[in-house]
């Protein structure tokens, strides 16, 4: 009988464990699920969130209006100049565009006073894989390609 009663206790107390386990099992679950879809909602904002920041830093790079960079002498440039303009010397031009405009495709139009340093400036940033390169000529040539006069 001692035998009988002690089977009967380890099943009682087996059917509770499986009743608690199996509550158990569902809450986890149910957690397990919830933060499965929590994870998903981060990537999928996170994914958005990268894609605008790729539309927003690199579409003007690549496929807007293209870059004008003024090739002249510091000194020239503050006598006169195009507002909006970068401007660089021409024969440091190759490392301050790769560290701006890193796209090789980049449309980039040069000009200086009459067009020579502009062509020198193209010879080095085609040199350096650019391929979208222009001399304007000078800076009034630039003007009137531009129509601001």
């Amino acid at each position: 009988m001692y035998a009988y009663v002690f089977n009967f206790a380890m099943v009682c107390q087996a059917s509770l464990v499986f009743k608690c386990w199996a509550k158990l099992k569902k809450q986890v679950l149910g957690f397990i699920g919830y933060l499965r879809s929590f994870d998903m909602m981060i990537n999928h904002t996170y994914s958005q969130v990268l894609l605008t920041l790729l539309f927003m830093f690199a579409t003007p790079l690549s496929f807007s209006d293209p870059v004008w960079i003024d090739v002249r002498s510091a000194l020239e440039y503050q006598i006169d100049h195009i507002e909006g303009d970068k401007r660089f010397a021409y024969d440091d031009i190759v490392i301050q565009v790769q560290g701006l405009y890193p796209d090789k495709a980049t449309e980039i139009q040069l000009y200086c006073r009459s067009g020579g340093r502009a062509a020198k400036a193209k010879e080095a940033l085609e040199a350096a894989g650019y391929t979208a390169i222009h001399n304007a000529g000078g800076i009034d040539d630039a003007r009137k390609i531009r129509a601001l006069e």
